[in-house]
């Protein structure tokens, strides 16, 4: 198995899907000779429905929600996001464990649903401004990739 060398972008809410569009169409014109590497897009999830790419270039839902359907005001299922041809999602952004409170188990579930859809999970870890301070960097490294 060739494993190839990754670039993703996350837009984070930035873009409106008319211009994620052209921004996506502007780069697949310059890279059409790439081969040796894979370029992931993550836009916001209205971005993802309707992105014309082809390989070497990929979709990415920036999150999902484990169970595969129910009384989920706002979340977005597995199901949706695969139906919109994203083959990545990214879970565990520090911005979603200390904003909205995302537990360890949480993106634990997520992962576990994300594989069980045949997409590929991109696992993001990290430590707070004070985690780093206080020299617990390793620690809490470890401890995310063990949860």
């Amino acid at each position: 198995m060739e494993i190839k060398p990754i670039v993703a972008g996350n837009w984070k809410m930035n873009k409106t899907p008319s211009e994620g569009l052209i921004f996506v169409n502007t780069l697949n014109n310059l890279l059409l000779d790439i081969k040796n590497v894979s370029v992931i897009f993550a836009p916001p999830f209205t971005g993802l429905f309707n992105m014309d790419i082809n390989p070497p270039l990929f979709s990415a839902a920036q999150n999902c929600h484990w169970e595969y359907s129910g009384a989920y005001t706002g979340e977005i299922s597995l199901s949706m996001i695969k139906d919109c041809g994203a083959k990545y999602v990214i879970v565990g952004h520090s911005e979603r464990r200390t904003i909205f409170n995302e537990s360890d188990e949480m993106i634990n579930n997520k992962i576990r649903a994300i594989l069980s859809k045949d997409l590929a999970p991109i696992i993001c870890i990290g430590e707070t401004k004070e985690e780093r301070e206080l020299g617990k960097t390793n620690m809490v490294l470890r401890d995310q990739i063990k949860s």
